[in-house]
């Protein structure tokens, strides 16, 4: 865990709400990696006491940051940030706590060498994958439709052996595992707090190269994910939270020529989930909350 003059520091931030066992797989697969210069920031959104105890017995090798409610991804991961280059981090690695570093793969090697290329390169990511042993890409960068609010993992369902030797053109990289430049992640101030949760991964990159930085994807090395892990599918909060974050990606993001498609596909979008998952009231919440500015959902 010591540096060296070859190995830049790199923080690693882990964030943990309520999900203790998958912290903690998280954490470990981090500190069996081999990275010479790694620091483990793990920072409680606000988890049950008992989730809470159990992670910070299994996870003594870390720097802990406890907040005493949910501030969402985004909120959470810059307080982590401030301890992180408090330690001297020159690189942030966002690393999901549903994500597992697969024993063997030089991971973070890839990714800081990437950022050490060029100054001009702000963050890099792997290809994710299923978290399972077939290997099925996940993404493999995301890009966006021509409606704009709907994007589409690159590379989806295929085996990674096969997506690794593909050339990607990606509108941005997936936040499971994500190495960001220090100085490039200040530039920016970080995530915007306005998403509490989804979205904010896509809006952090997508501004990062609006800023003039390149994103790089490593595509031999992976990285696996459990999706849907922190909020369960298709229920109230996933609906309300997904809704609301792709209208303000949509504000913030949309080009003028996507407007009308993208406007037409969220309307269509909120009508299904009020619709097909007989949730109109979390939908309609969720447009209102993002036209006055507000946060309605039941994180805290």
């Amino acid at each position: 865990m010591n540096g060296s003059p070859s190995a830049p520091i790199v923080a690693a931030i882990v964030v943990n709400w309520n999900g203790g066992r998958d912290t903690v797989r998280a954490v470990r697969s981090l500190l069996d990696s081999g990275y010479p210069a790694l620091r483990i920031v793990l920072v409680d959104n606000g988890s049950r006491p008992t989730d809470l105890a159990a992670v910070r017995a299994e996870c003594p090798r870390v720097e802990f940051l406890e907040l005493a409610e949910n501030h969402g991804f985004g909120r959470a991961v810059n307080l982590a940030a401030r301890t992180a280059f408090g330690l001297g981090a020159e690189y942030l690695l966002l690393f999901n706590n549903h994500a597992l570093l697969p024993a063997g793969v030089p991971v973070i090697e890839r990714l800081v060498g990437e950022l050490k290329r060029s100054p001009a390169v702000g963050a890099a990511g792997p290809v994710i994958v299923d978290d399972d042993d077939r290997l099925v890409v996940q993404a493999a960068g995301i890009a966006l439709r021509p409606s704009f609010p709907a994007p589409r993992g690159l590379g989806r369902g295929l085996p990674y052996a096969a997506a690794g030797k593909q050339t990607f053109r990606f509108d941005f990289l997936q936040g499971s595992c994500l190495l960001v430049r220090g100085s490039a992640f200040r530039q920016l101030g970080g995530f915007d707090p306005d998403f509490f949760f989804y979205a904010e991964d896509a809006d952090f990159v997508m501004r990062l190269r609006a800023a003039g930085f390149e994103t790089v994807l490593s595509s031999d090395v992976y990285v696996r994910h459990r999706k849907s892990a922190s909020i369960v599918a298709g229920s109230v909060n996933q609906t309300y939270a997904s809704v609301r974050s792709l209208l303000i990606f949509f504000k913030k993001h949309a080009r003028r020529r996507d407007f009308v498609p993208g406007a037409a596909t969220l309307i269509g979008m909120s009508f299904v989930f009020a619709l097909a998952r007989r949730q109109p009231l979390p939908v309609a919440r969720a447009w209102v909350d993002f036209l006055t500015g507000r946060w309605g959902g039941h994180y805290r």
